[in-house]
């Protein structure tokens, strides 16, 4: 499940900036949560902070009620949600096909129920696997961006190269790209070290 805003209604609001004096006092009332009245906002909220409870979403609640477990997405990674696909699918077969019996209301909504008819058990199972090995596929190359090792080059030696497998890059080219901060192949991330010397990550 995504992260919309109607996916992300809590079963009780934890206190934030937003709140003013008296509904974070309130909250620390129904809590039972210690506080003094002479105390300001910001040290009201400093322990609302300390007591915050675990986050528990109405939807998730409801879907566990009736035997389902809840996934969330990682933000903006809408390409994991099978739903996006599902609804690409009918939108297209909509507009390729809306206009062929008329345009009055009710050919719209057959059109469209039609379009939705077409999102079949057997196109969502369809879609499902793709989307997981979609995931997968990401999953191991994270993996691999995260196991690459970095590498010291000397900036002051203008004869030594780096071989990247590929092309030979030379100590100058690479002063370049740490004073421009850009990389004709991958990404270069200069960290100074010792004098004259930087580690830099690099990833294709």
């Amino acid at each position: 499940m995504d992260n919309a805003s109607y996916h992300s209604i809590q079963v009780e609001r934890q206190p934030t900036t937003s709140w003013n004096k008296p509904q974070i006092i309130e909250w620390l009332e129904k809590s039972n949560i210690t506080y003094t009245k002479d105390m300001f906002k910001t040290q009201l909220l400093n322990i609302a902070k300390q007591n915050q409870k675990p986050t528990r979403y109405k939807v998730d609640e409801c879907l566990q009620r009736n035997g389902h477990e809840v996934l969330r997405l990682p933000p903006y990674h809408c390409q994991f949600n099978a739903i996006e696909m599902i609804w690409a699918n009918a939108k297209n077969f909509y507009n390729a096909h809306i206009g062929e019996d008329g345009y009055g209301d009710d050919k719209v909504l057959a059109m469209w129920e039609k379009s939705l008819q077409k999102c079949t058990p057997e196109v969502w199972l369809g879609v499902v696997k793709h989307i997981e090995k979609g995931i997968e596929e990401w999953y191991n190359r994270e993996h691999i961006l995260d196991n690459i090792p970095q590498i010291i080059i000397n900036v002051n030696d203008d004869e030594s190269d780096l071989d990247t497998g590929r092309v030979k890059i030379s100590s100058a080219y690479l002063k370049t790209c740490a004073e421009t901060k850009t990389a004709a192949i991958g990404t270069f991330f200069p960290v100074p070290q010792s004098a004259g010397s930087f580690l830099w990550d690099f990833t294709c």
